[in-house]
């Protein structure tokens, strides 16, 4: 294990196939974010294999699903946590960060997805989208 906060269960594709985030500058950023925010944080999504990302939906070029996977999302539960979460991923230098929220009529939990995918791969940098 790689994180002092996440396990490897955690970083792991879903679908079980055992694909998982290893770089080791992210880790550190995605701790520095849970220890500024000072409470656990549950991943929604973190490594997705090609396969995976397809069949739930995700974008083609998901930094979720790079060769290299930099990107999780961070379940909201609270409109607080989630201004803690935002700030913190700013404070750590994250330059691309998504914020979601619950819809009227859509049974989703809000979640922050933060990733460090560069422009050589193909994504446009300091955003917040």
């Amino acid at each position: 294990m790689s994180s002092e906060y996440f396990t490897d269960a955690e970083l792991s594709c879903r679908c079980g196939c055992g694909f998982k985030i290893t770089n080791k500058v992210f880790l550190r950023k995605l701790d520095f974010v849970r220890e500024d925010v000072d409470e656990p944080l549950i991943l929604n999504s973190a490594a997705r294999c090609k396969k995976h990302n397809k069949s739930i939906g995700g974008a083609r070029n998901s930094a979720h699903a790079l060769a290299d996977p930099v990107a999780v999302d961070i379940r909201c539960k609270n409109s607080r946590l989630r201004y803690k979460i935002v700030g913190a991923a700013y404070r750590e230098g994250f330059r691309r960060i998504e914020v979601s929220g619950k819809r009227k009529g859509v049974n989703t939990m809000a979640w922050i997805h933060v990733d460090s995918a560069t422009e050589d791969t193909g994504h446009q940098q300091d955003v917040l989208f």
